[in-house]
C-alpha cells in the first residue's frame, strides 16, 4: 500500500504524544511524521525528536491547529496525508491502515476516523448527525493545501473548513469507527473556559463559512 506522510500538530502534549509517535514511527504505511509544536511551554518537541521518521518543528507562538497544520504541510512530500491528533491513546497500526486504505486505494476522497469511546447514542449523533470535528483524517495533499488557503481554516477552523470543502465539491467521504482509541476530554485537559472558547470558535467559523457561501 502507498505510504503517506503524517502531520501531528501539538500543544503541550508531552504526557501523551509519545503514545501516538511510537505507533506512527514503526508503521509500514507511514513515510515520515511531521510534528509541529504550536508554541508549547512543555517539552513536547524534545519528546517528538526521539522517534524515528519524525521531522519536528516549533512555532514561536501558539497560532492554533489550522496554522500548525499549514506549517506542517510545507514538509509533506507524499500524494496523500494523514492528520492525527497528538493526544490519542490505544491507537494501533491497524487503526492507521483503516484510515489510509480507503483513500489511497481510490475508493474515497476523504476518510474520517471517529473515536468510539462514548455512549452509543452520543457516538451515533457525533458520527452521523453532528458536524464532523474529528482530527483523524486522510485525504489528498493537494486538497488539504487548497482548504488551508482559506482564512477560515486557521485556529480551530480546520475541521469545519475541511467539511465545507468536501460538501461543496462533492467529495466522497467515508467514516470509520476507531474502536478502542481514546482521547482526554478537552474540558478536562485544558479547562472548562478553554473548552467553551473552542466551541464558540467552531460556531463562529460555521457562521462565517455560511455567510461566504450565501454572499
Amino acid at each position: 500500500m502507498t505510504k503517506v506522510d503524517a502531520i501531528v500538530p501539538c500543544y503541550n502534549e508531552a504526557p501523551r504524544i509519545g503514545a501516538v509517535l511510537s505507533v506512527l514511527s514503526i508503521s509500514p504505511h507511514i513515510n515520515s511524521i511531521v510534528v509541529v509544536d504550536d508554541g508549547s511551554t512543555d517539552n513536547s518537541l524534545d519528546i517528538a525528536k526521539k522517534f524515528p521518521k519524525v521531522i519536528a518543528t516549533r512555532l514561536n507562538q501558539n497560532i492554533g491547529k489550522g496554522g500548525a497544520i499549514r506549517e506542517g504541510l510545507k514538509r509533506v512530500r507524499t500524494e496523500f496525508v494523514l492528520l492525527l491528533d497528538a493526544d490519542l491513546s490505544e491507537i494501533t497500526d491497524y487503526h492507521i491502515r483503516q484510515l489510509i486504505a480507503p483513500v489511497v486505494d481510490g475508493k474515497f476522497d476523504v476518510c474520517v476516523g471517529v473515536l468510539k469511546n462514548h455512549h452509543p447514542i452520543l457516538h451515533r449523533l457525533k458520527r452521523d448527525f453532528l458536524p464532523l470535528l474529528s482530527g483523524q483524517r486522510v485525504l489528498k495533499t493537494k486538497i488539504l493545501k487548497e482548504v488551508l488557503e482559506s482564512d477560515n481554516s486557521r485556529g480551530w477552523g480546520i475541521e469545519p473548513s475541511l467539511n465545507y470543502f468536501a460538501n461543496i465539491n462533492g467529495l466522497k467521504i467515508t467514516k470509520i469507527d476507531l474502536e478502542g482509541v481514546k482521547s482526554p476530554l478537552n474540558a478536562k485537559k485544558r479547562g472548562v473556559v478553554a473548552y467553551v472558547k473552542r466551541i464558540f470558535s467552531y460556531v463562529q467559523i460555521y457562521f462565517a463559512i455560511l455567510i461566504v457561501h450565501h454572499s
